[in-house]
């Protein structure tokens, strides 16, 4: 989307953020923060306090956006930056340093499932508790809520 074929009210409902990734976009430039702003303050034609109120929570926004990346102290867009992986998978290829996996195991299951049990029967006995405080309970009618409040 190019800023210049849009009319001023096309411009004045994108956020300031969008305002930003247009003007980088095609510019194919990085600009610092201040400069992005001031690009973005004259499109929108707003008066020189408004800048100075904005900046604060424009720099914030700008990095909390995913679109724009920070490059020596400019701004550019991430899209323009690939990023480049580097998988380091010398250790894997000695399996004998592993220890047999299967005789743990059992002993892990063991453990679980005792686990496991002694939390159901905890579990048990809170809702029994649970069952002997509801049979406790009395209910009342209104007029027996009326009576009690005048005693």
């Amino acid at each position: 989307m190019n800023l210049k074929k849009m009319t001023r009210d096309e411009i004045e409902k994108l956020s300031h953020l969008d305002i930003a990734y247009y003007i980088i976009k095609n510019s194919n430039k990085k600009y610092g923060t201040i400069d992005l702003l001031k690009k973005v303050c004259e499109l929108l034609e707003y008066e020189e306090n408004a800048f100075e109120n904005l900046i604060g929570d424009f720099y914030t926004s700008l990095n909390l956006d995913k679109r724009f990346l920070l490059v020596d102290g400019k701004w550019d867009l991430t899209e323009n930056h690939s990023v480049k992986m580097i998988v380091d998978d010398e250790g894997d290829d000695d399996i004998d340093s592993y220890e047999d996996i299967d005789e743990t195991d059992e002993e892990a299951t063991e453990i679980e499932d005792e686990a496991v049990l002694d939390d159901a029967e905890a579990l048990e006995d809170v809702d029994d508790d649970l069952d002997d405080d509801i049979d406790d309970l009395t209910i009342l009618t209104e007029e027996e809520m009326d009576e009690e409040e005048i005693l």
